[in-house]
């Protein structure tokens, strides 16, 4: 058994057959059939289960397909490393950051740039999606870290946890709504009007809500609901809603003056209002090569702040 064979079973596993893997691995099928055949013989039992339409992991197929992606990884990561101890600035990272969230849609630019312009031989590659997708491929050995909201993730053992960034919800219109102006408001006011909520907003909504019930307020407007800041942050800036949004995704706006921040309701100004937990998540048994640890850095030096 050897990290070849490991890597042509993988290969078998994602292309769902010996035929279509022997075509991207440019050997024969025979010379695949035998190296599976040696995997089986060495582990002494079935790696795959055939069938008419081609083959699967057996349970026995599935452990050593997870562990040869971990294997695959931290082979991948030897060069990188050994570059890496002669030169910080050569190397591949590898990041994970969730769709929808302001924060790692500007800084993992911002961070990269400032990497970039000092360091012409790093090579960053970025998966966007959902943060439990994230986890799973982190977790395979596919990711050196991966950039997520820490509030709303399940503390694991085997997982590293590093707090960077707190973001705050707040309410914000376009600067020619009709709220823009106004020194004071009240829940009634925003209930006059219908709310783009970002999902990480969800409990400044849930808030919102309780407080107009206890004033004995229903509210009956439209709601749009999305997980990206890019799109609550175009309804905010080109409909008369009310947004409840993170300050991340809307302060460029606020600076330039197209988006206000309305103050909170006279019966919210004491409430203990939510805020948003960024940061980055490793496996603790992974060792982050040298670009990846000045990636990190710069990004802790950037945004590390509190609202």
């Amino acid at each position: 058994m050897d990290s070849t064979s490991l890597y042509r079973f993988r290969t078998i596993v994602e292309c769902g057959s010996l035929k279509k893997a022997a075509a991207r691995l440019d050997l024969t099928q025979p010379a695949l059939t035998r190296t599976l055949q040696a995997l089986e013989a060495h582990y002494g039992v079935e790696l795959l289960r055939r069938s008419s339409t081609g083959v699967s992991p057996t349970a026995y197929g599935e452990a050593v397909l997870k562990r040869a992606k971990l294997i695959d990884a931290e082979l991948r990561n030897i060069e990188t490393d050994v570059n890496a101890l002669t030169n910080v600035a050569v190397g591949k990272i590898y990041v994970g950051a969730p769709s929808g969230v302001a924060f790692t849609s500007e800084a993992l630019p911002s961070a990269a740039r400032k990497m970039l312009a000092a360091a012409a031989q790093i090579e960053i590659s970025c998966l966007i999606a959902p943060q439990h997708e994230l986890l799973s491929a982190l977790r395979q050995g596919a990711l050196d870290f991966v950039l997520a909201d820490l509030l709303h993730v399940d503390q694991a053992a085997d997982l590293a946890y590093e707090f960077i960034f707190a973001d705050r919800g707040l309410l914000v219109v376009r600067d020619s709504h009709p709220l823009a102006n106004q020194l004071r408001i009240n829940i009634g006011d925003l209930m006059q009007f219908p709310w783009a909520v970002q999902e990480v907003c969800k409990p400044l909504e849930n808030t919102l809500l309780r407080c107009g019930s206890n004033f004995g307020l229903t509210f009956n407007k439209s709601v749009f609901r999305s997980n990206s800041a890019l799109f609550m942050r175009a309804m905010v800036l080109q409909c008369d809603v009310v947004g409840l949004l993170g300050y991340d995704a809307i302060r460029a706006d606020l600076s330039k003056g197209l988006a206000v921040e309305l103050p909170l309701p006279t019966a919210l100004e004491t409430a203990d209002l939510p805020t948003y937990r960024f940061g980055i998540i490793r496996r603790r048994d992974s060792y982050l090569s040298p670009p990846a640890q000045a990636l990190i850095a710069t990004l802790t030096q950037l945004y590390r702040r509190t609202p």
